[in-house]
């Protein structure tokens, strides 16, 4: 299981509501879309434009992604919610 530490925005026009920890949206990596669930760091949930540090531990090793990229995320629709600064990439 491939995980990255990094911080994340959540758009205000994305979504109208805060999510917890364990979330699990859909990343999009290449255009590909992944399943990953979050892990908030110092607070249990997370507001429409806020930023945080987070945890996000993906099902899959098999990801094409690097330090300082920027990966957005989704609820399975063509609205991007928001989006990931890559800090660190752990396996």
């Amino acid at each position: 299981m491939k995980s990255i530490t990094g911080i994340l925005t959540l758009y205000k026009e994305g979504r109208k509501s805060p999510f917890s920890n364990g979330y699990r949206p859909l990343f999009n990596i290449k255009n590909n879309k992944f399943s990953g669930r979050i892990k908030l760091e110092k607070k249990e949930q997370l507001f429409p434009g806020e930023k945080l540090n987070v945890i996000i531990e993906f099902l899959t090793d098999d990801l094409d992604i690097h330090q300082g990229e920027i990966i957005t995320f989704d609820e399975g629709t063509s609205i991007i919610i928001g989006e990931v600064k890559i800090l660190t990439i752990s396996q």
